[in-house]
Parts: C-alpha cells; sequence; structure tokens
C-alpha cells in the first residue's frame, strides 16, 4: 500500500508539473531583456553518480483524495502564497526575475528571515551561500527554470562522488538563459530523494526530488544557490549570487533591496536591519512564519559573494506584500528609521549612510 502510495504521489506531482509547462507555455511572455542570453547546450556533462534514493511519501497539506467532512469544512484553509509573475519578469532593464517557484502550491517558499544569503556562522566565521527554506519533509523540489541537470547526487563539494558532503544529496542545474553572457546555476541542496539525472533536461517546474535534511542541517528544508559563471572555472567555484534578485516574487508583492554603508563609509557587513511591517494581515503574517517583525542583516563581498552588476547591493529582500515598512537600523548607539512603499512586482531601493541617514532612489 506504502508503494502504491508513494508511486500516486509521483504521478500527480508529474501531471501538475506537465499543467504548469503547458500553461506557461500557452500564455504570452514579456518580453526578457536585452542582457538575457540563452546559451548553448553544453556538449559534455559530468555524472558523477549518487546514491539510489528511494520515493518518500508526501507529508504536509499535499493530499490526495481527502475526505471532506463537516469538521473539516469549518476548519479555516491555510494561506497560499499568490503565484509568481510570468517569467522572465523584468520591470525594468536591470532587472532580472528569471526563476520561479521551488516548491508546488500551497506549500510557503518563504526563505528564514534571520539566516539569509550570506549570513555568517558566528562560530566559524562561514559565509551562507544561499538561502534556508523551510517545508515539511517529502515536499516535492521543484526546478525554479528550464536547464539541464549537470549534478544529481551526493559529492557536490568534492566535484564527484563522496558521502559527507555538506551539502547532502543536492541537484545542480545549468540554465537555459544566462546574464550579460555568462551562465547560471541554481543549487538544491539536503535533499531527502533524487528524482533526476546529469544530462537530463528539465523545464521550469519539473520534480527534481524531495525535501530532506541530508548533509550538515538541522531540519527540512531547501538550500538554493544562485551561481555565475565567469569563465571557464567549475560550478563549485562560481560566485555566489543572491537568489531573492533572480527569484520573481508573487503577483502583488515586491523587493526591497539596499546599500548599507557604517561609520567608515563601507559597506556594513553582516549588520542587523530590522523591517516593521504596517499593513499586514494575520494571513500574512502566517506565511512569514508567524512574524509581525522581520529580524535580518546585510552582507559583504567575502567568501565569493558577487554583488548585483546594477544594484551593487549588500542587502535584499523578496516576498513583501506591496505596502508601508518601517526599516530600523541601529549603529553606534543611534537609531535610525524610516518608512518605505513597496510596490507590487518591483524593486525598492534605499541607500544608507550614518550622516544622512535611508534615501530611497527612485
Amino acid at each position: 500500500m506504502q508503494r502504491i502510495r508513494g508511486a500516486l504521489v509521483v504521478m500527480v506531482v508529474a501531471a501538475w508539473a506537465l499543467a504548469r509547462v503547458v500553461a506557461v507555455h500557452a500564455r504570452p511572455m514579456p518580453a526578457a531583456v536585452a542582457a538575457a542570453t540563452p546559451l548553448p547546450t553544453p556538449t559534455a556533462v559530468p555524472r558523477p553518480g549518487g546514491k539510489e534514493a528511494r520515493p518518500w511519501p508526501v507529508q504536509g497539506r499535499f493530499t490526495i483524495a481527502a475526505q471532506v467532512t463537516p469538521e473539516a469544512e469549518a476548519t479555516p484553509l491555510p494561506a497560499w502564497l499568490p503565484p509568481a509573475y510570468p517569467l522572465p519578469w523584468a520591470p525594468t532593464p536591470h532587472d532580472h526575475f528569471f526563476f520561479g517557484r521551488v516548491f508546488p502550491p500551497s506549500f510557503e517558499d518563504i526563505p528564514i528571515a534571520d539566516y539569509r544569503f550570506a549570513a555568517r556562522d558566528p562560530e566559524s566565521g562561514r559565509v551562507h551561500g544561499g538561502i534556508d527554506i523551510p517545508a515539511p519533509l517529502g515536499t516535492p523540489v521543484l526546478a525554479v527554470g528550464a536547464g539541464r541537470v549537470v549534478w544529481a547526487g551526493e559529492g557536490f563539494t568534492y566535484g564527484r562522488e563522496r558521502e559527507g558532503d555538506p551539502y547532502g544529496l543536492a541537484v545542480v542545474i545549468r540554465h537555459q538563459l544566462g546574464w550579460q553572457g555568462k551562465p547560471l546555476y541554481t543549487l538544491y541542496a539536503h535533499m531527502e530523494a533524487v528524482w533526476v539525472q546529469p544530462g537530463q533536461w528539465v523545464a521550469q517546474g519539473t520534480p527534481l526530488g524531495l525535501v530532506g535534511s541530508t548533509g550538515r542541517s538541522e531540519g527540512p528544508h531547501v538550500h538554493l544557490e544562485v551561481r555565475m559563471q565567469q569563465a571557464d572555472e567549475v560550478v563549485q567555484y562560481a560566485p555566489l549570487l543572491n537568489p531573492e534578485l533572480w527569484i520573481a516574487p508573487p503577483i502583488g508583492w515586491g523587493v526591497l533591496v539596499g546599500q548599507v554603508y557604517d561609520t567608515h563609509g563601507r559597506l556594513w557587513d553582516f549588520g542587523r536591519v530590522i523591517i516593521e511591517p504596517l499593513d499586514w494581515t494575520p494571513e500574512v503574517q502566517a506565511l512569514w512564519q508567524g512574524r509581525h517583525v522581520i529580524w535580518t542583516h546585510t552582507y559583504g563581498r567575502s567568501g565569493g559573494i558577487l554583488a548585483d552588476p546594477y544594484y551593487q547591493e549588500n542587502f535584499a529582500l523578496n516576498n513583501l506584500p506591496a505596502g508601508r515598512y518601517r526599516l530600523v537600523i541601529e549603529m553606534d548607539g543611534h537609531m535610525y528609521k524610516r518608512t518605505v512603499m513597496v510596490y507590487p512586482g518591483r524593486v525598492t531601493f534605499f541607500i544608507f549612510t550614518p550622516e544622512d541617514g535611508f534615501t530611497v532612489v527612485q
């Protein structure tokens, strides 16, 4: 019975992914910006192999043929994240929201707020090269964009099959679209099961496997990275970009991006930034893991971190419903505050210096 149920889950997820791909290709797409360049298919793809991972029964709110009872009808349904803007989403020539959701509908894919891109481990000083998106064990993990699988298994850090890799079971995709002539890759780590093979072409929304907690992990989640290859270096050494500037926001939501400087005129590395939403409803708070206030941080340039070519940011926060937000920074005993507006589908960009406080750049 367990095997039959697992097979049904795989069939339902695959059918959902196929329907999504058909729907995406059926609707008109906005023209990609000129800097977005299709990349040729690589002629050789490494095949590291990996553990054979069994399909896992999907847990959480993704159910099959659920029986509706009077008690269930009386239970309020959880709030769902709105669908993302159509891909590629580029409201200005400087934007490049090429990628979509990492989870199916009904699973929130909002990253953990206080351990985001380029956070520093307080003990080891190690830089966190991506974003961590929590989900129940066994949640399907989807390709955020079309491309070819170049890694599937354990051992990505070492470039060969090897147990004990901090990434655990991982998948890496070389995407169809690059940026300014350079290839883009996404990495999905800590998976419980992998359903794809190196060399396989995947569409946006293709199930890659299941959420897990393999490798260096403290609970079920997906660690998502975006890398941009600069020359002919192997992808393990390609610089890291903030995924929050590459994933399209939900429809009606926006992105907050900034440059935050310290008292010495340098970009403030791993400094605390507090975001106070002024217009959130209880449903939105539930999507943000019940938060009323967002405690997050800036980041520096070390550890292979690459800033956006245009924004040159050291702070970015996606998945913000349009509305008012109060920004708060405490630096050298002074408290700075500024209310800003986040607009649907757009980037709100600000610069902070201790001398001038917050300046919103239109």
